[in-house]
């Protein structure tokens, strides 16, 4: 089997969080070595607390043509924001940060 590497266990990791089902679950649903998972969901969560060596968080923001009044839209866990005209850059950041990283 060949080695997976950090994008692919964030993104189980990620799905793991959302599915609601145990550790052991997950794995056999997913076809996954439950050691292999432990280990990278343990070190994914300590680095995201440490902040320092997580990877950069990316936030989807998108623009919308239409006759709409939202020209941007932001998702936040299950939260969506919608601007009449694309905020600065600075402003979504300072948003973003306060919103715990958990964008969308």
């Amino acid at each position: 089997m060949a080695r997976l590497g950090r994008c692919y266990w964030q993104s189980a990791v990620r799905k793991f969080d959302k599915s609601k089902l145990s550790q052991e679950a997950f794995c056999d649903a997913h076809g996954l070595t439950l050691g292999t998972f432990r280990s990278w969901l343990y070190r994914l969560r300590r680095e995201g607390r440490e902040g320092s060596s997580a990877a950069p968080k990316f936030v989807e923001v998108v623009a919308h043509k239409s006759a709409s009044s939202h020209a941007c839209a932001v998702i936040v866990g299950h939260a969506e924001l919608r601007f009449s005209h694309l905020p600065d850059a600075a402003f979504l950041g300072a948003l973003l940060s306060v919103a715990g990283g958990e964008a969308q």
